[in-house]
């Protein structure tokens, strides 16, 4: 492999969020500096056919988005996906409260608030897809 090519992926995430700005940041942290593979998809529906379709270490989405809330989001993931862990990403820390004891409910739901440092994403995400990808290990080995 030549040094300028990309090496082997640590892990896909897809990012659900309306926002075209924070996914060229998501992009950039979780990419360039990440090595994860990533792909952002600004409906959530189209980004559910994505989590029907496709295997995804994490999903990230935001707390409100046209026509879905991210709570919605993560009940209609774990549906098909269950133990695919979700990001959820809010700018408005009420909105965060409000759905923080429904969610807390959902495995692997976890809130994190815009803005946020890249490296304290960047830590984040790694751990969440590290305890995705070892809940899957232990069920196929069980």
């Amino acid at each position: 492999m030549r040094s300028d090519e990309p090496g082997p992926s640590r892990g896909r995430i897809l990012l659900i969020d309306d926002d075209r700005v924070f996914g060229i940041w998501v992009a950039h942290v979780v990419a360039k500096r990440g090595g994860y593979e990533f792909r952002h998809i600004m409906d959530p529906l189209t980004g559910l056919r994505c989590v029907e379709t496709e295997p995804w270490d994490l999903v990230i989405t935001d707390m409100e988005m046209p026509g879905m809330t991210g709570l919605e989001l993560i009940e209609r993931v774990h549906l098909c996906e269950p133990g695919l862990p979700v990001a959820v990403m809010t700018a408005h820390e009420q909105a965060a409260l409000r759905g923080l004891i429904p969610a807390q409910r959902t495995v692997d739901a976890e809130f994190l608030h815009k803005p946020m440092p890249a490296d304290d994403f960047l830590a984040k995400v790694t751990a969440l897809i590290a305890h995705g990808q070892a809940a899957r290990r232990a069920k196929d080995e069980g």
